[in-house]
């Protein structure tokens, strides 16, 4: 027992966490029915599966029982795994080997070292590669090796995580024509070091994405998974990606599936989602937000410790000091259209009322600016956008956003940004890059990408619409903190009406935002196109 456990802590160090048996039996289930509508095998006598990331073989032996309760396609199968790890080898051949009456090969080797295993591909490649962070790799492999990786590897980019690379490994192993079933982080949607490795699956036929990232399914791993199948084929000019979301753990059969344009894939970003509201930018009183206003890192250039020495709780200050000394914002702080001064905790550390010394050398001119301005103030850490007005000029700590210097009314944009619909928008586009509990790190380059409605002057509707969410807004803002949590949503609710005529959103699709339901509604789409 000790010394399984003292095994289970050095896979967790090297980023392996082997597949639990419900995932495992999800993944063989969807990789053998894309390979059956491929066509495969069709002369071949033999059915080539390999996990080049194998472990103690939990996908072979899924794939193995899947081949049996459906019937192989094949007259025989023959299995191969590949993994680092002896141990899990020795495991993974008693496994299969015994359970299975197709033959099995299973070697110690390292797939991502190409010379190792050579001219061989495979008819399906399975894998639940390593995930295994840059910074986590350095500490484990020598400079040579993360070289060597950034040398051979596109996929090698910034900050890459390894499993990237076994992505790029895998779309090599497979055989023209047949399928890659890979069960990777969610992240590989949304995150910057992963672009290369989307080109990549983007130069083949995506057939499926399963969106996990709303389980938790890997124990003692804080990682939202997905599953990615591929056809190593070039997609057909109007191919649909089959984008299916699973939200009950107890029940993988329970699917809502929508059919996504392969096109609508771009190597930027992935949406998981329905892409609902995709088509809003093409309208042009549509804007993004960055265009539209100065976003800027509260505390660009510091570090928390840096900022520090300079915060006390108000009642430390000096009298003849408190000039010196702003209100200082944490990301805590920070409610839907609230401040919450009286108390914030800063590096582990809690303070009454914090303030910051803003007279400080390190602060430049236009960081006290920003300070002593009104601006918008957001979260960088939370459930949901949160988004407040700051009208006495507040310093802000790391992880909290400005937004400032905008042609439109500050509180315009305050309604759109705390509304059911930007919350919607925002899930759509960055659920890839959820956090334990739901939370989210939010960024700028996030934030610049919102998309807002800039009224023209010269319509009088439209100017309405403008005038009535600000005239919301303020009636939101004077609600204090002991105001009635149903006052605030009556004025909320009213917020988020006015932003759904606004952005001219159909009842329906009202209700998938009010439901904050994953299910795909295509009548937004027909609408936008129609307009």
């Amino acid at each position: 027992m000790k010394q399984r456990a003292i095994e289970r802590r050095a896979r967790h160090d090297a980023g392996v966490v082997y597949t639990p048996a419900t995932l495992a039996r999800l993944l063989a289930e969807v990789s053998l029915a894309a390979l059956h509508q491929a066509g495969i095998p069709k002369d071949r006598t033999i059915l080539q599966i390999v996990d080049p990331a194998c472990g103690e073989g939990a996908l072979l032996q899924a794939a193995s029982d899947e081949l049996k309760r459906v019937g192989s396609p094949a007259e025989s199968v023959h299995f191969t795994g590949y993994d680092i790890d002896p141990v899990a080898i020795h495991r993974a051949g008693s496994l299969v080997g015994n359970s299975s009456d197709v033959g099995a090969q299973l070697q110690v080797a390292d797939a991502l070292d190409r010379a190792a295993i050579a001219n061989q591909q495979f008819d399906l490649v399975l894998s639940n590669p390593p995930y295994v962070s840059i910074r986590r790799l350095t500490q484990q492999a020598s400079r040579e090796k993360i070289d060597a990786y950034k040398r051979d590897y596109q996929s090698a980019c910034g900050c890459f995580d390894l499993y990237v690379l076994f992505v790029e490994r895998c779309l090599e192993l497979v055989k023209p024509g047949g399928i890659c079933g890979l069960l990777v982080p969610s992240r590989i949607a949304a995150m910057k070091y992963a672009t290369a490795c989307r080109r990549l699956v983007l130069e083949q036929t995506l057939v499926e994405v399963i969106d996990l990232s709303k389980l938790m399914m890997f124990r003692g791993a804080k990682v939202y998974p997905c599953i990615l199948v591929i056809r190593r084929a070039p997609a057909p000019s109007e191919h649909r990606v089959r984008v299916t979301h699973i939200e009950d753990r107890a029940d993988l059969s329970q699917r809502v599936l929508t059919l996504v344009p392969q096109s609508r894939f771009s190597t930027e970003r992935w949406s998981l989602s329905c892409e609902r509201f995709s088509l809003l930018e093409q309208h042009g009183d549509v804007q993004k937000l960055g265009n539209i206003a100065t976003i800027v890192s509260g505390a660009s250039g510091f570090t928390a410790a840096a900022m520090r020495p300079f915060v006390k709780s108000r009642n430390n200050v000096a009298a003849e000091e408190k000039g010196s000394y702003l209100p200082f914002l944490v990301s805590g702080q920070i409610d839907r259209y609230q401040l919450d001064h009286a108390r914030g905790r800063f590096q582990n550390v809690y303070y009454d009322e914090p303030v910051l010394d803003v007279t400080q050398a390190r602060l430049t001119l236009k960081k006290r600016e920003l300070y002593r301005s009104q601006k918008l103030v957001v979260s960088g850490m939370s459930q949901q956008l949160e988004v407040a007005l700051d009208e006495v000029g507040c310093a802000l700590a790391v992880q909290v956003f400005a937004i400032w210097k905008s042609a439109l009314d500050l509180r315009y944009l305050l309604a759109i940004l705390n509304s059911s619909l930007m919350h919607a928008i925002f899930i759509e586009r960055y659920a890839a890059k959820r956090l334990a509990a739901d939370y989210f790190s939010i960024n700028l380059a996030q934030l610049a990408e919102l998309p807002i409605v800039v009224p023209r002057s010269d319509d009088r509707t439209a100017m309405g619409k403008y005038q009535r969410l600000i005239l919301l807004a303020e009636r939101r803002l004077s609600c204090d903190l002991e105001a009635s949590r149903s006052l605030k949503q009556q004025i909320e609710h009213a917020i988020d009406e006015a932003v759904f005529e606004l952005y001219g959103i159909s009842s329906a699709d009202q209700e998938v935002v009010r439901r904050g339901s994953p299910q795909a509604s295509s009548s937004l789409d027909r609408q936008l196109r129609a307009a």
